[in-house]
């Protein structure tokens, strides 16, 4: 999966290159048309279309960056250099829309005249055009890419569509000679600008503190872990941080006291394989277990009688009658119960594991078990085996082995 974002990542680079090239040539084109036909407001649009280029340009070595794999220093890689690089972006468009609402209000009086209005208006509808299609394709790679720069520039250029209506209405305006209409589109210009750069330069701090808030992404990684997860008792806490284009975390979960190590290995394998697959951008998600100290511990003890804690224990399934079930605390047993036991049938394993799963047992004492009923148990109800010992004769002195080596 994450190779799909690396491949969005190398697309999002073309098409920056791209969008440089025919942005200059736009920055060309409008600042001959603003000096031959002497429309202020059409060469100040080329200024912006070149800041917006350097902003692209900026994206683009960010970008390449933070592509770059871990080295030297910097032991996490490069990741956050694209967040840092939308910081500046976003700085660098505040400063521009404080510009165009300074510049806006000098001139507000000005009568505004321009020599060859045609000209003007063509390359002015020739701008929308372009700044539309652009804008589309900006806004598609972002989203494929998850690069913040280019989201940013993205939303910077469905904002130049707008500038660029503003300036096709300013410049007509200016052919018939109205005043204020240019200067107040400016001022609206400008203090769209700054709303985008301030809201932006919001954004790129809070990423680069490793706030990110995704409830969405969340909820999918809760869904995933309930619906593959064996062993998993309960989801403790889910924390993700996003650098650049690439989600990190750590997800905190609780398991059985007596789960076997080889089940908890597996475990983390497969959550980790089916995490990754809910989104290309996440890169390293790292799975905690938190192990809880029981207060109480569900023993089943196979007995020939039934006789209390003082039954003597079976050695093997043959003299095994019956499964002594007690809740067994720091130093003492209680609540003993008792069920019998027949491995006559094909489907005594079945039969025995489900009652010792809906009496909640933790550990059974192994006395030589059948190899499908340790499995089953181990394997399927993740319960523990422990073994029985030749001198240990009662259930009592079993229960006093255990307390010890727990």
């Amino acid at each position: 999966m994450q190779n799909q974002g690396v491949s969005g990542m190398n697309y999002g680079e073309k098409i920056i290159q791209r969008g440089i090239i025919g942005l200059v040539l736009v920055c060309l084109l409008k600042l001959a048309a603003g000096i031959m036909s002497g429309a202020t407001v059409l060469m100040a649009d080329a200024l912006s279309t070149g800041s917006e280029i350097i902003r692209l340009i900026g994206s683009y070595v960010g970008l390449k960056l933070s592509n770059r794999g871990a080295e030297g220093g910097f032991k996490y890689g490069y990741y956050k250099v694209d967040t840092f690089i939308a910081f500046l972006i976003a700085a660098s468009m505040v400063y521009f829309g404080g510009e165009i609402l300074i510049s806006s209000i000098q001139n507000f009086n000005k009568v505004p005249s321009i020599t060859d209005p045609y000209i003007t208006i063509g390359v002015g509808i020739f701008s929308i055009a372009l700044s539309i299609n652009y804008a589309n394709v900006l806004k598609k790679t972002a989203e494929e890419s998850h690069v913040i720069s280019l989201e940013m520039n993205a939303r910077g250029r469905q904002i130049r569509i707008i500038m660029s209506f503003a300036v096709l209405a300013a410049v007509i305006a200016s052919l018939y000679h109205l005043q204020y209409v240019e200067a107040s589109i400016g001022i609206l210009i400008s203090l769209v600008i700054l709303k985008f750069g301030i809201e932006s330069i919001k954004a790129s701090v809070f990423y680069l503190l490793d706030y990110w808030n995704d409830p969405e992404l969340v909820a999918k990684i809760e869904t995933t872990i309930q619906k593959n997860a064996k062993i998993v008792t309960e989801i403790k806490k889910i924390r993700l941080r996003r650098a650049g284009a690439w989600i990190f975390g750590e997800i905190y979960l609780e398991i059985p006291s007596f789960v076997d190590a080889r089940n908890i290995r597996t475990e983390i394998a497969h959550l980790q394989e089916k995490v990754h697959e809910i989104d290309p951008f996440i890169k390293d998600i790292v799975i905690y277990f938190k192990i809880p100290k029981p207060s109480k511990i569900q023993v089943a003890i196979p007995v020939k009688d039934k006789n209390g804690l003082d039954a003597e224990v079976a050695m093997n399934e043959k003299d095994m009658k019956y499964y002594l079930i007690v809740d067994v605390h720091e130093k003492e047993a209680d609540n003993e119960r008792f069920f019998e036991v027949e491995m006559k049938t094909p489907d005594s394993v079945t039969k025995i594991a489900k009652i010792l799963e809906k009496q909640e047992v933790e550990i059974v004492i192994n006395n030589n078990m059948n190899s499908l009923l340790y499995y089953t148990l181990q394997h399927i109800h993740h319960i523990q085996l422990y073994p029985t010992f030749p001198n240990i004769k009662t259930a009592r002195d079993t229960i006093k082995l255990l307390v010890i080596d727990t």
